[in-house]
């Protein structure tokens, strides 16, 4: 996830070119991933305060936007 934030079009953010937020489907096809897995992996990294999400949904990573 960090690697496609970096990649991003804004940089640190796991959106869309349009600003929409990445679908977890999305997400499972970009790291190859099942959705269930994908999903799971999503909710403990939540749980743990590993990123962090905006009102529309996009998730991102406070550091790469800070550093950004």
């Amino acid at each position: 996830m960090l690697c496609l934030m970096y990649e991003s079009p804004i940089r640190g953010e796991l959106s869309l070119l349009n600003g929409e937020p990445i679908s977890i489907e999305q997400l499972a096809r970009m790291v190859g991933g099942q959705i269930k897995e994908v999903e799971k992996y999503i909710n403990e990294m939540k749980a743990c305060g590993t990123f962090s999400q905006k009102e529309n949904g996009v998730l991102y990573s406070r550091r790469m936007t800070r550093d950004e």
